[in-house]
């Protein structure tokens, strides 16, 4: 599973919290429950909006997919053109 969590005070209300952080869960029949950080946290920008990649069609997912996530700012409205980095880890 991957999903952000927020690691400090938060300053937006709703969305783009520069705390924010993504992470990774994985459930191993051996190993349990385990925890992992994706992103290098940074209180002063926002990883955020993960995603898990796999291939398309009919491939099995790998035991640690890929995860995509996003680092930056929100914005102000839609209309905003933004220039936010896009990363890829290999969870």
């Amino acid at each position: 599973m991957a999903s952000q969590l927020q690691t400090g005070e938060q300053k937006e209300k709703i969305w783009g919290d520069p705390t924010n952080e993504t992470v990774a869960f994985t459930i191993d029949r051996d190993e349990g429950i385990q925890f992992r950080a994706i992103s290098v946290f940074d209180a002063n920008t926002s990883h955020w909006l993960p995603s898990i990649e796999r291939p398309t069609g009919h491939n099995s997912v790998a035991r640690y997919p890929g995860i995509l996530f996003t680092a930056g700012p929100a914005g102000k409205g839609n209309t905003d053109l933004l220039n936010n980095r896009v990363y890829f880890s290999q969870a």
